[in-house]
């Protein structure tokens, strides 16, 4: 057909064309060569007296909207010349050629209203050590007292802690990248952190070199070597006042060598360490950790790691080195 490679034409030409500028384009053709006399209309016809009683046709359904025209139907219209069909309003036009929409996709962390319940003692406040409120009840006695406005101060409350998340960059987190990206924003929405600030770790990948590496910030797909390293020690806090989370699957080299180990040692002398597993419990024994059961109790809020007194369940174990808690990104 004629028709059918004139609209093919139009889309090899310019693929961006949508349906009514193609209808457009074929409606202007006609008057390239001069204007052309319109057509006399039609005389009436009687309307039979059934079609008048005959009840209105039915909308047709959902699955004949959506497909366009074709075969004798393309034919028909091709042959009957401009008409409104072939002006197609927005709405006819998603109709029938389609409307590309964006639907959510499934939460990484379908219990994230559980976590930041769970999450709440975080939200701890202290008197800030550099700024002051007015205390108006200390202001009010005090004035009164004195028989003049004499103003009292009070420390201001403070947020309790900082966060450094340590998201392991290696290949076989790949299909955890949402679920950091999740946990990262439901952490901000806590509130109870004063900054947070977010690193990778490449763990490295089979056979390649076992040393990890640490990097600011989290790296665009295939550009994690264009950023300078980082040491280990650069995310000690020197007022203690910050807690360390590091999300991995504890598969990659690194892990297996035991290099990390003595990060995680330099971390947990210095402040409260812990590492979010995103496997479940009973795949731990398949990664690099030998993980065990045990009992933690700490003395104060906010301790570091090595002030962390445990209780092993198994009394054939003997750990060594400081205790370092192993979570699921799990309300409990």
């Amino acid at each position: 057909m004629i028709l059918d490679r004139v609209i093919a034409t139009l889309h090899s030409a310019a693929p961006e064309l949508s349906a009514t500028e193609v209808a457009e384009s074929l409606w202007l053709a006609r008057f390239l060569n001069g204007p052309v006399s319109a057509a006399p209309p039609a005389p009436a016809r009687p309307v039979p007296e059934a079609a008048i009683r005959a009840p209105a046709p039915q909308p047709p359904a959902p699955a004949e909207r959506t497909r366009p025209p074709s075969g004798p139907d393309r034919r028909r219209v091709a042959e009957e010349g401009p008409s409104a069909s072939l002006y197609l309003s927005a709405s006819a036009d998603q109709r029938l050629f389609g409307l590309h929409t964006r639907a959510p996709a499934v939460q990484a962390l379908p219990h994230a209203l559980e976590l930041l319940r769970a999450m709440r003692p975080l939200r701890r406040r202290i008197d800030s050590s550099s700024e002051r409120e007015l205390d108006e009840e200390a202001t009010a006695q005090a004035s009164a007292i004195a028989g003049r406005l004499v103003l009292r101060y009070r420390q201001s409350p403070a947020r309790w802690l900082d966060l450094a998340l340590v998201v392991d960059d290696s290949p076989s987190m790949v299909v955890w990248r949402r679920t950091a990206a999740e946990l990262g924003t439901l952490l901000e929405r806590l509130g109870a952190f004063r900054s947070i600030r977010t690193w990778s770790i490449d763990t490295g990948m089979a056979g390649a070199d076992p040393r990890p590496v640490l990097r600011p910030g989290l790296p665009p797909v295939g550009k994690a070597a264009e950023r300078i390293a980082r040491h280990p020690r650069e995310l000690l806090a020197p007022s203690g006042r910050r807690v360390l989370l590091i999300f991995s699957d504890c598969v990659g080299p690194a892990w297996h060598s035991g290099e990390l180990l003595s990060w995680l040692e330099d971390w947990g002398a210095a402040m409260p360490t812990a590492l979010i597993q995103p496997l479940p419990i009973r795949l731990w024994d398949r990664c690099a950790l030998d993980v065990a059961r045990v009992r933690l109790r700490a003395y104060r809020p906010g301790a570091p790691n090595d002030e962390l007194r445990f209780a092993l369940r198994d009394p054939q174990m003997r750990p060594r080195g400081i205790p370092v808690p192993v979570m699921e990104a799990e309300p409990r």
